[in-house]
């Protein structure tokens, strides 16, 4: 991305919960979740703070992390640009196991169920009422996903929840061009 659009990004992430700042000590229940939190919460401050374009991976409707949102937003800068994204559809099983390839096998006849997560109402509502804030819904694409867990025959997830490389490389291709017009910093 960093060459055909001129930025680089920096990542903070774990696997158990959003990578945001303020997040209240007593709602990461286990100890070593929190001990990750506690780690990593330092990093999170400092990259909020300072970075011009935050991007946030929303899994999920938001309601257990209202405060740290809210507080987030709210120590924003105007300068700052906040682009919350939403989760793409998971799976109710692991399609590498039930397919055993990542080709599509036309003999096995595998129906898969999806949840697809929308933002608590609120939650939109709060991130809509800040100008330096934006959510981007990639629901909107579900098209994409009318083979899941396949794209043109190829397996594109590598576990019930997580697109592998090829597909994140096709989605992002397919939906890129709206989380580009998000970064977009004349429209404030």
């Amino acid at each position: 991305m960093e060459k055909e659009h001129g930025f680089s990004f920096r990542t903070v992430t774990n696997d158990e919960y959003p990578a945001l700042p303020f997040i209240e000590h007593r709602q990461i229940v286990e100890k070593k979740n929190l001990d990750v939190y506690l780690h990593l919460e330092p990093y999170i401050h400092t990259e909020v703070k300072s970075a011009d374009i935050i991007l946030i991976l929303f899994a999920g409707e938001g309601k257990r992390w209202k405060n740290s949102i809210q507080k987030m937003l709210d120590k924003s800068t105007t300068q700052q640009r906040i682009i919350f994204i939403s989760d793409y559809p998971s799976l109710d099983r692991n399609p590498v196991r039930s397919n055993k390839h990542f080709i599509k096998d036309p003999s096995r006849n595998i129906s898969y169920q999806l949840t697809l997560t929308k933002i608590d109402p609120d939650i939109l509502k709060m991130i809509n009422s800040y100008p330096n804030s934006s959510y981007v819904d990639l629901s909107a694409y579900i098209d994409f996903f009318k083979d899941i867990p396949f794209h043109n025959d190829t397996l594109m997830y590598y576990d019930g929840s997580h697109l592998n490389e090829f597909g994140a490389e096709r989605f992002s291709t397919y939906s890129g061009h709206k989380i580009l017009e998000s970064l977009k910093l004349n429209d404030q």
